[in-house]
């Protein structure tokens, strides 16, 4: 077995990540955009590739006895390897980059940075600089992009240099750890950090659900305070009379004592008699990716490619409209003509969390001088379909806390399968969206069509789901006001 980067770095956060990732190991690439612009900068010869790391290792070494500047070189050192995105040749050393696509120059970066100098070093290869190259988020692109302007540079040559004793004996201890089967760790803060451990639900598994980990907002110093104390459950916090919010004893309540849907009407009531027919149900999906695709704008720029339009009138007939760009050209123009074109400047537009909605109508109002009034018209009547369940003035116990149209929609109709995003193809959430759609222009036309048909019928769904989120809210409301 060997040891990456990321194995590394889950060796620092939790030994039982790094065991339970440890079969898993594989070569990590950068973002081959962002790989490309990097050689381009260092102008490079060639970019080594090979199916094994022993043969990319060994094809480095040739590079590196020949003096050449090249991409993509891997080196080992016994059971450790890196892998680097860039190699420039000196008189004086190597100059190294290693690529990554955020616009901050992260702890974790300069700690892969200190792991891969411990290994070249060790190899005996002379290291003149180590480089971090972030995104410049003040890059515009016009033309051609220029890696100078695309990347910033960190030199964290003296940072590696400082860490090689406490790399020495990390790597020692993750070589002790590869004869270890089971590791038992106590929970802790890095288990819920970012987007949640790889062994979450192995750690957790003894854990009842819902749980004091499952409060909405909770700190999670408090979460690990309470369940050390023995409080876990959704019943321990009552016997306990834990100080929490309003929503948070809603949620809480709502789930022991089993209550029905939880409405404020009064609140409920304005809110839902804000809306004037024909409703104008809207989302959009945008993409954000490093490296600028058009003239004029930045690294991950929200750039709106696709929308859909579900109209209801009073009778609740319902119109269905929808745009999606051809994953070639920039979108935003003809986007923007389409939704000029079928809605109406003093309609009643609902967006859920209307935060995405509303950027996107303003900035194409910047850029497009044809569409502006029309389109500064649509933005201030853009209502939020989240805030009732934001605001807690509607809570259903099945929302477990969470107030997204993914925790709602089930809440509201779950018997409805189609309604349930886990039966679209391939496209089931936003990141999906984006992937999908920058890479339309890289597939044949088969799978183009197919592409762009899931694109559709997700979008879709969005759309519709606030539309039968809407109607469950009427029909409750006014079942309330008998």
């Amino acid at each position: 077995m060997y040891i990456n980067s990321n194995l590394y770095l889950n060796l620092l956060t939790c030994p039982k990540l790094y065991l339970s990732n440890l079969s898993l190991s594989k070569k990590v690439y950068s973002d081959a955009s962002l790989r490309h612009y990097i050689h381009k900068y260092i102008k490079s010869t060639f970019s080594i590739r090979a199916d094994t790391i022993e043969d990319q290792f060994e094809q480095t070494l040739e590079a590196i006895n020949q003096h050449s500047t090249f991409g993509d070189g891997l080196f080992l050192y016994k059971n450790a390897y890196i892998q680097i995105d860039a190699l420039k040749y000196t008189d004086d050393g190597y100059q190294l980059y290693i690529v990554k696509s955020s616009t901050k120059n992260k702890k974790d970066y300069k700690i892969t940075a200190g792991y891969a100098y411990y290994i070249i070093s060790k190899l005996g290869i002379p290291i003149k600089s180590l480089y971090v190259c972030t995104i410049n988020s003040q890059y515009v692109r016009y033309g051609e992009v220029d890696p100078r302007l695309l990347f910033t540079f960190h030199d964290v040559t003296l940072d590696s240099i400082d860490m090689q004793s406490e790399v020495k004996k990390n790597i020692h201890t993750a070589y002790a750890l590869m004869d270890i089967d089971e590791i038992n760790v106590e929970l802790s803060t890095n288990c819920l950090k970012g987007f949640g451990c790889a062994s979450l639900s192995s750690c957790f598994k003894d854990i009842p659900f819902p749980s004091i980990f499952d409060i909405a907002e909770l700190d999670k110093n408090k979460m690990f305070e309470y369940y050390n104390q023995g409080i876990i459950t959704y019943q321990d916090i009552l016997n306990h009379k834990l100080p929490l919010s309003k929503l948070q004893t809603m949620q809480i309540e709502s789930f022991v004592y089993d209550k029905e849907a939880i409405i404020n009407i009064d609140r409920l009531s304005y809110f839902l008699n804000q809306f004037k027919y024909p409703l104008y149900f809207l989302d959009f999906e945008t993409f954000q990716i490093p490296v600028p695709l058009y003239n004029g704008t930045k690294p991950y720029e929200s750039i709106p490619f696709q929308y859909s339009l579900h109209v209801v009138d009073e009778d609740h007939s319902i119109v269905h409209y929808e745009f999606l760009g051809d994953g070639e050209h920039d979108p935003r123009e003809a986007l923007a003509k389409s939704l000029c074109e079928h809605i109406p400047a003093d309609a009643t537009i609902i967006a859920y969390n209307n935060t995405l909605e509303k950027s996107v109508i303003m900035s194409l109002a910047i850029l497009f001088e044809q569409y502006r009034d029309h389109l500064l018209n649509l933005y201030p009547h853009v209502y939020d379909l989240q805030i009732p369940f934001e605001k807690g003035d509607y809570y259903d116990k099945h929302m477990h806390g969470k107030h997204s149209l993914k925790n709602v929609l089930p809440a509201l109709c779950p018997n409805d399968s189609g309604l349930d995003y886990h039966n679209l193809e391939n496209v089931q959430n936003g990141n999906d969206a984006m992937y999908t759609y920058t890479r339309l222009n890289r597939l044949n036309d088969e799978d183009k069509e197919t592409a762009r048909k899931n694109l559709l019928k997700y979008c879709e769904l969005d759309t519709y789901a606030m539309v039968k989120i809407f109607n469950v809210m009427q029909m409750e409301l006014k079942k309330r006001k008998i």
